[in-house]
């Protein structure tokens, strides 16, 4: 507690600054260099007027949101919790909003009749919870990842989101078949894990495994403390198959016909991060051939968008928008629009995939 007009002072911060072991540290970084072409990046900048305005216009937006929060879990030991994980999908109807727009004052009851939201809601377990007969939370928590998937669908009579994992993990192995197994999930195997589908038998300890422990998430779990970057993981991950399962619904319907008129757009990046990031190639395998299937058909691509309000990209593309002087470079360059090559993205994000 301060004293009155009494300020806080920057000598910590001096002191760290004038320290010859960050300055001995700070000598030895990798400054990235300058490139010639980096000199006309206002040439490569492309003016919003430039643009060919699209005469697509969306009549449905699916939006896909998910949350999670880690909760004490009363079962007398210490340090228990478990997550609570909700993965909302929300159909918007773009004509009645539109409507509600001309009005001057908006009814809330006309404006919520314009969305209909579906909502998977799980609740996982995490250090110290054990379920059932298993024998530890990591146990726990494998069976309760596959239970879940075995028991959401979107539509009653359709495929479940365990049936859409098992067609990309089917997928994963046809595209990768030299891909590294991933270590066995129980403990004291030191053999790789065999894969499989459904619920089957280890054939070296004899015990139970599962075909979502392909995903890796459970070795996110910490035996002691929390187990927020699991769970966060966790959801991030249930976003996108909650994404592609609803796509293959609309095929499974045969409903390809209407995707001209549904933009999907996604809470955070499109791409899985973490132990499941095999993910990534084979959920961008599935959606270019659903994109394929459904262009014969309506002659325009998929609206898919992932929308990115905080994170390294986020940050990283701020640090880049600001001057030694604290001034954003790109602030009197008015409805311009910068995309990086891919030459730049290969360049300069490392990012590995490990399958």
């Amino acid at each position: 507690m301060s004293f009155e007009g009494e300020f806080a002072s920057y000598e910590p911060l001096r002191r760290l600054l004038d320290s010859e072991k960050v300055k001995s540290l700070q000598s030895r970084f990798v400054i990235r260099r300058k490139r010639e072409h980096e000199d006309e990046f206002d040439k490569e900048i492309i003016k919003k007027d430039n643009l060919q305005q699209s005469q697509i216009q969306p009549d449905l937006i699916v939006a896909i949101d998910g949350s999670n929060l880690v909760a004490k879990a009363e079962n007398g030991f210490p340090g228990a919790e478990f997550g609570y994980i909700t993965v909302a999908s929300v159909l918007i109807d773009l004509v009645k909003v539109r409507e509600c727009a001309k009005e001057e004052f908006i009814s809330p009851k006309q404006l919520r009749d314009a969305e209909k939201s579906s909502t998977i809601e799980s609740v996982f377990p995490g250090c110290n919870v054990i379920l059932d007969n298993e024998k530890n939370a990591k146990a726990s928590f494998r069976r309760a990842l596959f239970e879940e998937l075995q028991n959401n669908v979107v539509f009653s009579d359709g495929e479940t989101l365990l049936d859409t994992y098992h067609h990309l993990f089917r997928r994963k192995q046809e595209l990768f078949p030299t891909a590294p197994l991933p270590q066995s999930p129980i403990d004291g195997i030191e053999e790789k894990m065999t894969y499989g589908f459904g619920e089957y038998t280890c054939p070296h300890s004899g015990e139970t495994l599962f075909s979502t422990d392909a995903l890796r998430l459970h070795e996110l779990m910490h035996d002691s403390g929390s187990n927020g970057e699991m769970f966060g993981q966790l959801m991030s991950t249930l976003e996108k198959l909650w994404l592609i399962h609803i796509l293959r619904a609309f095929e499974r319907r045969g409903w390809l016909d209407t995707l001209r008129r549904v933009a999907f757009v996604m809470d955070g990046p499109l791409a899985v991060f973490s132990t499941a990031n095999w993910l990534t190639r084979v959920i961008e395998d599935e959606l270019r051939r659903i994109n394929n299937l459904q262009k014969r058909i309506n002659n325009q691509d998929l609206i898919i968008i992932g929308i990115e309000k905080s994170g390294t990209f986020f940050n990283h593309f701020i640090d880049i928008d600001t001057t030694k002087d604290g001034v954003g470079d790109f602030a009197d360059i008015d409805h311009s629009i910068s995309l990086q090559a891919d030459h730049c993205i290969s360049e300069q994000i490392d990012q590995v995939i490990s399958l």
